[in-house]
């Protein structure tokens, strides 16, 4: 395919001629196909990149194929056609009724910045027809290729997502689903660590957050959320409360509107991490933060 490619003068290298690469001209021209990892005895995953501007615009799509290179489907986020996206993960697997699972983790091409937008899909695949159940935006930063694994019906993603605070501006994510009939249901955990934990809460939308939610904290969510995002936020002090179930309480202030919350959560593991309520005090002795092992009790990834 590539030979075809080179000799109608697609490819960027046919292009480039040895000058400057600055001068350039990318847009339309493609990059060689290549074969991914995650392709199956099944299954063949290609990726086509083409450049849809001269700069970093590389924007890719996976091609899947049978052994007899029939093609299954082509992948993109939904995104893609307002912004290139490059393909940073991807995995394959069957589940209990026979549909293959695609997984695949993207980031908006930028050769510049690791702040740039990032998606993760679940495509199946059933009966020469593919289907989209999830194209969602996990917030993850460019600091590493999102991990991906599909097996049986259970798809898990890894990576690197950003925090709107100066102290620490990272986190190690985790999104899982359960592929079912005709959705991908969200799994436990949401996230490995307590600051995760809140992070993620305030960043999923309101019908999103429910299961993860007491009855007293999901009423809240959606204003609660809304002045986080559009205000940084600082870190100030954490509780771990006496009783069962385990409940850690993390103060957070929001300079720029004078608004105080402490978010109340209960599970001493991450699967079992759920919001009880939120509120403007702490109910238990606190230590301010940074303390002497700086933000460990908030960051450190839970059991």
């Amino acid at each position: 395919m590539n030979r075809e490619l080179k000799a109608a003068g697609l490819l960027l290298e046919e292009a480039s001629g040895g000058g400057d690469p600055l001068d350039v001209k990318r847009t339309g021209f493609l990059e060689p196909i290549s074969t991914e990892a995650a392709s199956t005895p099944e299954e063949r995953i290609l990726t086509a990149s083409v450049y849809s501007n001269d700069n970093c615009g590389l924007n890719d799509t996976a091609i899947l194929l049978d052994r007899q290179n029939h093609l299954l489907a082509a992948i993109q986020p939904n995104g893609s056609d307002e912004a290139p996206y490059r393909l940073s993960g991807i995995a394959v697997s069957s589940d209990p009724q026979g549909r293959i699972i695609v997984a695949s983790g993207w980031f908006v091409s930028n050769c510049t910045s690791a702040w740039n937008g990032s998606a993760v899909r679940i495509d199946v695949v059933s009966g020469g027809v593919s289907r989209n159940l999830l194209d969602s935006f996990p917030g993850a930063r460019q600091l590493q290729d999102i991990a991906v694994k599909s097996e049986g019906d259970i798809v898990t993603f890894r990576y690197i997502a950003g925090l709107a605070d100066a102290e620490m501006m990272e986190r190690p994510g985790i999104a899982r689903y359960r592929v079912e009939s005709d959705r991908a249901v969200r799994l436990p955990p949401v996230a490995l660590s307590l600051a995760g934990f809140i992070d993620e809460w305030l960043r999923i939308n309101d019908t999103e957050a429910v299961p993860w939610s007491g009855s007293e904290a999901a009423p809240l969510h959606h204003a609660v959320a809304a002045d986080f995002h559009a205000n940084v936020f600082t870190w100030k002090s954490v509780a771990e409360c006496a009783g069962t179930p385990a409940t850690s309480e993390v103060r957070v202030d929001l300079h720029e509107i004078n608004k105080t919350y402490v978010f109340v959560i209960t599970g001493a593991h991450a699967a079992d991490l759920k919001m009880k309520r939120v509120s403007s005090a702490h109910s238990c002795a606190a230590r301010n933060l940074p303390d002497s092992d700086g933000f460990t009790a908030i960051a450190r990834e839970l059991p």
